[in-house]
């Protein structure tokens, strides 16, 4: 599934039939940064059971060659856990989201793998995006939320981003962008 923005709007959403779903951007403009929960009726449905769950293009050429990650934080709220990712000049040209049976992950260039605590994991890749140039946070978050145990960067590596999830147990997902700041929000939902 592929996704273009070809009018610029501010926001698409993760997930299969990413293009007929309401903008969460749109719905709420004034989101706030502070990783403050999006109200849920302004948010896609959860994903289940899908081993790759998006790709997007969200901004139109001349794009800046590449997205600056400047914020990485976790959390949690009633019903999910969070991952945001904020970039401090525009949207990632392309990202993925998929899940896995495990919490085994590979580093970028190197090769090597990892494992994250949990048992079941989530593998976000954002392409054309930048983690070293703004980003100087932490790039691994150990938690003891309900299914997000783990949250750490294993490649930042030409352009691609990625970012291993641990979770205890296999969980459904939703993933989205929101705007004002540019940022990337994957909710794990939890029991």
């Amino acid at each position: 599934l592929f996704v273009a923005n070809p009018l610029n709007r501010p926001a698409n959403t993760i997930g299969p039939g990413a293009g007929s779903s309401p903008s969460p951007a749109a719905a709420s403009p004034s989101a706030s940064p502070s990783g403050s929960p999006t109200p849920a009726s302004n948010l896609p449905a959860f994903i289940c059971n899908s081993s790759t769950g998006f790709v997007a293009a969200t901004t139109t050429p001349p794009q800046p060659p590449v997205a600056f990650v400047d914020l990485v934080r976790i959390g949690t709220h009633a019903g999910y856990d969070r991952i945001t990712i904020e970039f401090n000049n525009t949207d990632p040209g392309q990202v993925d989201v998929t899940t896995q049976g495990d919490a085994k992950f590979t580093q970028g260039a190197s090769g090597q793998s990892i494992m994250l605590a949990g048992s079941a994991g989530i593998l976000i890749t954002m392409k054309g995006a930048d983690e070293h140039t703004y980003y100087s946070g932490p790039t691994d978050f150990k938690a003891a939320y309900p299914v997000l145990v783990e949250s750490r960067q294993v490649q930042d590596f030409e352009g691609t981003v990625q970012w291993g999830l641990g979770l205890s147990k296999s969980a459904c997902y939703r993933a989205f962008f929101l705007t004002n700041p540019d940022r990337l929000v994957i909710d794990i939902q939890t029991p």
